[in-house]
């Protein structure tokens, strides 16, 4: 702690309501940014007021952190996401898409049999368009690539909860992939069983890595009978079942 750090810390404790359980980086924190602010209002607000006692007004605001920050913890608990191979007699087909402002939008998608062994991959270059679109597109790649490849029974896990939410609720989204999905729709359809499963991020990261491998393709789509060289670490990580701790809401 500075010179400067250790003379506020002192003279706060002179200030009445001031609990020495509350975090001195926490304070300093808001300190710091309500000093900002403040400064910015007083120069660009006309008649803005600087609070009469800034640091129990800024004290008070750590206080409300702090029992906001436990009140919201109470909620939420620790889960360990990992990826897990599908049951024998089926295949996972992972898909993501991939789309950053202003760059050309990919999607990308693995086929893995019980073992975790690897039956396929491919990324595609989109163009520009929206990640709902880019995951929709993902979906529909991953399934014709299933489909050619003669599997007929598919677990497609998608960590997008509005794709997820859309195919199995039997209605038709009314944005721009409202065609995309008729089309993913009319797939399923077919004689084959497909179920659709959301999956957190952390359990979807080798569908990730080809989907922003697809952003940077100047072909429409490539296929991959083996895994690439940049991508095995990936895919070790999944087949040791490596896991990885998520917060998430109860």
């Amino acid at each position: 702690m500075g010179d400067l750090q250790q003379w506020i810390h002192f003279n706060l404790s002179t200030i009445a309501g001031w609990n020495t359980s509350a975090e001195w980086r926490d304070f300093w924190a808001v300190a710091c940014h309500s000093l900002w602010t403040w400064r910015n209002k007083e120069l660009h607000d006309e008649g803005f007021p600087r609070p009469i006692y800034p640091a129990q007004h800024v004290l008070q605001v750590v206080k409300n952190y702090a029992l906001a920050f436990m009140v919201n913890a109470s909620r939420h608990e620790t889960i360990l996401i990992g990826w897990k191979p599908p049951d024998n007699g089926w295949v996972r087909l992972n898909t993501d898409g991939s789309c950053k402002e202003g760059a050309v939008a990919g999607c990308g998608g693995v086929l893995r049999g019980s073992d975790g062994e690897w039956l396929g991959g491919f990324p595609r270059s989109l163009g520009l368009c929206s990640a709902y679109v880019a995951e929709l597109w993902g979906v529909i790649e991953g399934l014709r690539y299933a489909r050619s490849l003669d599997f007929r029974r598919v677990e497609l896990h998608v960590d997008s909860v509005a794709v997820v939410k859309i195919l199995n609720s039997g209605g038709y989204d009314t944005s721009d992939g409202r065609s995309l999905v008729m089309k993913i729709r009319r797939m399923l359809d077919m004689d084959w069983e497909v179920v659709v499963n959301h999956i957190y991020r952390e359990a979807n990261q080798c569908a990730n890595a080809f989907a922003n491998l697809g952003g940077s393709l100047d072909a429409n789509l490539v296929l991959f009978n083996a895994c690439p060289p940049q991508f095995s670490h990936l895919l070790t990580v999944d087949v040791l079942w490596t896991t990885i701790p998520r917060l998430v809401s109860l």
